[in-house]
């Protein structure tokens, strides 16, 4: 609803359905379209275990074009180690919008 009233009709899809379940995979921490990708169709889905998702809506909804992991994956000890899960969670990101040589593959974290 607008705030004249008037009703808006959205149509929605689901995007990369097999690595966004809703009950198996780790929740969603920011969407964002790519500045600069092609034709404009290009959505990052980051997730909080820091994987960043590329997606091209125009070619295949469901099948990633790429995946890159900002976070390590967690290795296995038998030791102890006192390591906050908070620690390893990804928040948000941002790409880069500037027109210096590099800013445009520049991907920021938080």
């Amino acid at each position: 609803m607008t705030e004249s009233g008037q009703e808006t009709d959205c149509k929605s899809i689901q995007v990369g359905s097999f690595y966004h379940h809703l009950h198996s995979s780790a929740p969603i921490a920011k969407i964002e379209w790519h500045p600069w990708g092609e034709a404009g169709s290009t959505l990052m889905v980051m997730t909080v275990d820091g994987k960043l998702r590329e997606y091209d809506i125009s070619v295949d909804i469901e099948e990633l074009q790429q995946v890159l992991s900002f976070v390590p994956e967690k290795k296995t000890s038998k030791s102890y180690l006192a390591e906050d899960p908070a620690e390893r969670e990804v928040a948000s990101f941002t790409l880069g919008k500037g027109k210096q040589i590099g800013a445009r593959s520049q991907s920021m974290l938080l």
